[in-house]
């Protein structure tokens, strides 16, 4: 998903966030259903997963986009997927104004649901390809006055029929937590051991700890960086627990392809 809308969802407010509140059947699968506007993503928009999988829907069905991941281009239509750890992924949206309507799946929900397809390369993929049933029922959104108007309804039936064992609830709220230093959250929760941690992690949100808060570090610097127009590196590394401004330089050309300044002069040019 794009990295702004990720580091938004992370780590503001849900005050400053479009956001909907999830029917109580649907809290087991889905993490969260955001707005965000497109006008303020600029036209090339890098991509950037926590391993949490994410359905885009554009702002009308006509829509359609290019994506960029490494050295292979994938088309986009009007909706769209991102599953994955997405790295060095650039998306071209057609149009620039309207909004852009993003639902976040827990990892071990999509796992059950779409059963060994639910992660595949290149990460990025047109809904009507990777789940046609999916899409077709949520293309019928757009004859709706807004698309947000039916969507969770779509989405329990066709959760329903394909969810053949439960995840519970209380081990996804568990397992995830919002805060990047989760792990600290644990460590000090004398109900789980590590071992136990770590097991947890990997069954539910699909990646090691260390792993998953790697990711959530990077998120935060990034969006310590959009905050503000002034920005040290040494204190984002500080501020992130970065070993060096060095070490904050190498994971922005890891997951985005650039340094943070040739990466935030680009976003100024466009």
């Amino acid at each position: 998903m794009p990295i702004q809308c990720l580091a938004t969802i992370q780590f503001s407010s849900l005050q400053q966030l479009t956001h909907f509140d999830l029917d109580e059947s649907l809290v087991d699968y889905i993490e969260g259903v955001y707005q965000f506007d497109l006008a303020a993503l600029g036209p090339n928009i890098s991509l950037f997963s926590d391993g949490f999988p994410a359905i885009m829907l554009m702002p009308d069905s006509s829509s359609s986009s290019v994506c960029q991941v490494g050295k292979q281009q994938v088309e986009l239509g009007s909706i769209w997927l991102s599953a994955g750890i997405v790295k060095n992924a650039t998306w071209t949206p057609n149009i620039e104004h309207g909004l852009l309507t993003i639902v976040r799946f827990y990892p071990h929900a999509w796992s059950s649901l779409m059963g060994r397809n639910a992660i595949q390369n290149p990460f990025v993929h047109d809904l009507f390809h990777y789940a046609p049933t999916l899409a077709d029922d949520l293309k019928k959104m757009y004859l709706s006055s807004t698309i947000t108007e039916g969507l969770q309804e779509t989405l329990k039936n066709w959760i329903k029929k394909r969810m053949q064992k439960h995840v519970p609830r209380a081990v996804q709220s568990q397992v995830y937590k919002k805060e990047w230093c989760v792990l600290a959250y644990h460590s000090s929760n004398q109900e789980l051991h590590p071992k136990q941690i770590q097991r947890q992690f990997k069954k539910y949100i699909g990646l090691a700890p260390y792993q998953y808060l790697q990711l959530q570090r990077f998120i935060k610097a990034f969006f310590l960086m959009t905050s503000s127009i002034e920005w040290n590196l040494h204190s984002i590394a500080v501020q992130c627990n970065y070993y060096d401004a060095n070490h904050v330089v190498k994971d922005f050309k890891k997951y985005l392809g650039y340094s943070p300044r040739h990466f935030f002069q680009n976003k100024l040019q466009q």
